[in-house]
Order: structure tokens, then C-alpha cells, then sequence
């Protein structure tokens, strides 16, 4: 394995070492060189990328009443649009760094952003639920891809004491996506329907594409690394398993044959994936990020509280919508409400230096704190 990677090595243009593991070759910036001297205008041009794959999470709620109306739920029901969407981050995020070192940040990004938005004309022009599920997915791949690879670019845009506040200026940007998502949603729906949600969503992606392939740098470093495509599958084996089992066996019934066999499959993912990952080089994902107390504290807190905001942004406007008989952007000004109003606490907590209890904006400060420690020693799922 160590000749192979060196091999590899040698052919991106770099050099391996003398202990065998894998070196890196610093790009020099390519593109306009118009950010070079000021990092926070690239900041703000990956931000708009990272705002519109952030908003099309959160304006889907409003819709899936007028969706399911619409193509009908004979065949899927109409929160897979958003189960599929979820889908395809997670079967293409693993990989998202070995793409980024390989190919590149930036083509990556510009690529992620084609993707997203060849996956929103597709939704615009669905037939039918299923063309919509399958097109969600697609989506979701450039979107998965495109918000790791955006937080790289900033991270490696700015020195190590500057990183926490970049990082922490891109985290509240974010966060008011949903904000401004239900009741964009709602609105949109409203007045023109639910076909336009992706129209505006295929424009945005296509100019945020444009502006990065005109102005963004490519930075960061080439390192050529064996991809363990044995273990990504095992991965996404695993999550798309367990996310079917969960949503299909009360209907299937939880002793069924279907509801077994795919909780005995995603099992056995999960088994040999851990197998395989622990103690390996190359593994798709780095198991020793949970080494690191402040990673592993981050991720147990910051779940659930994950969670709770996306079962509250895509159905509590189907319940206000088809229970309680809101309509328009009314039945998305509810959820907006708690996501307004925590991005503006978190956000003057930070720039007041205020003490707080809250949970997530202490996660955030611990996280933000100890960007800067990462350093060479750390595992390679902290760096990218």
C-alpha cells in the first residue's frame, strides 16, 4: 500500500516521504487575482454558494403540502423530497474531502454548485413523485459536497488566528437561511407554486457558479491518496439502510421480510465499515476525529439539537398547513420565529464577549476556540 501511494504521488507532481505516508504539494492561487489581498470578499462569494444549498433545506416544508397535491402519493409518500435530499449529503460527503484534495477546492466547489443546480431544473420539470425524489437526490449531492468544501476554502484562506472569526462570520450567515427560508417558501408558493421554489434555487446556483469560476482562487494543496471505495460504499450501504428501515417498517410492519432484511443489511454495513475504517491509512472516514473530547462533545451536542431544527423547518408547516389550516407565508412565519431569534442571540453573545449558558452558542464558542489548534497532528477528518 505505501508503493502505491507513493506511485500515486509521484505522478500528481509530489514527492512521498521518507516514513511513507502521504505528502502534499502547495497550489499556488489560480484565478482572478482580485480576493488575493482580501480573504473576506472570498469569504463572501463562497457564503453565497453556502446560503443557497442552506436555504434549499429549509423552504421545502411550506411546499410538500402543494407538492403532494400536485404529483399525488400513490407510490412515495411526500416527505421523501426531503428524505432523498438527506440521502444524497450523506452518501457523497465521506468522499468530499479525498475530491477536494485531489481535484482541487475549487473545481469541486464550481462542480458542487453544477450539480445542485442540473438537480433543481430537473425538479422544475418533474412529471411526478418519483422524478422529484430522484432529482432531490441529485441535489443533494451537490449540496453535501459544497458545504465542507466552502468551510475549507475559508479555512485555508485566512491565518490561524483568524480562522475562528471567518468560520464563525460563515456560521452566522448560514444561520439565517432559516430565517429567511419558510417564509420565502411560503410566499413563493403561494403566489406562483411550488415549481418556482426550484427555479429561483437553479438561479442562484448557476450565478454563485459563475462568480466562483470568475473570481474564486484556487487554493489549498494537490494530494494524490488512494480513495477506499470499498468502505464509501459500506457507508452509504449503511445510511441508506437504516434511513428506509426507519421510514418504511411501520408501514411494512417492524417483523416483515422487507423491514428484516433491511435492518440486517444496514447492521452488517455498519460492522464491516467499522472493521475495515479502524486503524487504516486510507480509511473514508477518519474514526480517530473522535479522539479529540472537544470533537466528540461538539458532535453529541450539536445532534439532537440538529435534529430538532430540521423536524421543526420541514414539518411544522405541514402541520399548521394541513391541521390547523394555515395557508400561505403564514404557515412559515412559525418556524422562522425560533431560527431568527437564536441566529441573533448566538450572534451578539459572540461579538459582546458575553457569558451564556446556552448550549449551542457554548458548543460553538468551544468549537470556534480550538480551530486554530488544529494543527499537524491532528487526525485528517480535522483538516478537511
Amino acid at each position: 500500500m505505501v508503493d502505491q501511494r507513493a506511485r500515486a504521488q509521484v505522478d500528481a507532481g509530489s514527492a512521498p516521504r521518507a516514513d511513507g505516508l502521504s505528502s502534499s504539494v502547495p497550489v499556488e492561487p489560480q484565478g482572478s487575482g482580485r480576493f488575493l489581498a482580501s480573504p473576506w470578499l472570498a469569504l463572501g462569494l463562497v457564503l453565497v454558494g453556502s446560503y443557497v444549498v442552506t436555504l434549499n433545506n429549509t423552504v421545502m416544508g411550506v411546499a410538500l403540502p402543494s407538492v403532494a397535491s400536485d404529483l399525488g402519493t400513490a407510490r412515495l409518500d411526500v416527505d421523501w423530497v426531503v428524505t432523498s435530499f438527506l440521502l444524497g449529503v450523506v452518501v457523497v460527503q465521506p468522499a468530499t474531502g479525498w475530491m477536494a484534495d485531489r481535484w482541487g477546492r475549487r473545481p469541486v466547489y464550481v462542480s458542487s454548485l453544477g450539480v445542485f443546480a442540473v438537480g433543481s431544473a430537473v425538479c422544475v420539470l418533474a412529471p411526478g413523485m418519483e422524478a422529484l425524489v430522484a432529482a432531490r437526490f441529485v441535489q443533494g449531492v451537490g449540496g453535501g459536497a459544497l458545504l465542507p468544501v466552502g468551510m475549507t476554502i475559508i479555512y485555508e484562506l485566512f491565518p490561524p488566528h483568524r480562522r475562528g472569526i471567518a468560520l464563525g462570520v460563515w456560521g452566522v450567515g448560514i444561520a439565517a437561511a432559516p430565517a429567511a427560508g419558510p417564509p420565502l417558501g411560503g410566499w413563493v408558493v403561494t403566489e406562483l407554486g411550488w415549481r418556482w421554489l426550484f427555479a429561483v434555487l437553479f438561479v442562484a446556483a448557476v450565478l454563485a457558479a459563475g462568480l466562483a469560476v470568475s473570481l474564486l482562487q484556487d487554493v489549498g494543496f494537490r494530494e494524490a491518496r488512494q480513495l477506499d471505495v470499498i468502505g464509501w460504499v459500506l457507508a452509504g450501504m449503511a445510511v441508506v439502510a437504516v434511513v428506509v428501515v426507519t421510514r418504511q417498517a411501520p408501514s411494512w410492519g417492524f417483523t416483515s421480510i422487507p423491514t428484516v432484511l433491511g435492518a440486517l443489511v444496514g447492521g452488517a454495513s455498519i460492522v464491516l465499515f467499522l472493521r475495515r475504517s479502524v486503524g487504516r491509512d486510507d480509511a473514508i472516514v477518519d474514526l480517530e476525529m473522535f479522539s479529540w473530547p472537544a470533537f466528540t462533545v461538539v458532535i453529541l451536542v450539536t445532534a439532537p439539537l440538529a435534529l430538532t431544527q430540521f423536524v421543526r423547518l420541514n414539518f411544522l408547516p405541514v402541520e399548521l398547513q394541513v391541521v390547523r389550516g394555515s395557508r400561505g407565508p403564514g404557515s412559515g412565519t412559525s418556524p422562522c420565529a425560533g431560527g431568527g431569534r437564536r441566529g441573533g442571540i448566538d450572534a451578539s453573545r459572540r461579538v459582546a464577549s458575553r457569558p451564556s449558558w446556552d448550549p449551542g452558542s457554548g458548543v460553538a464558542r468551544l468549537r470556534h476556540r480550538r480551530v486554530h489548534d488544529v494543527g499537524a497532528g491532528a487526525p485528517r477528518g480535522l483538516h478537511a
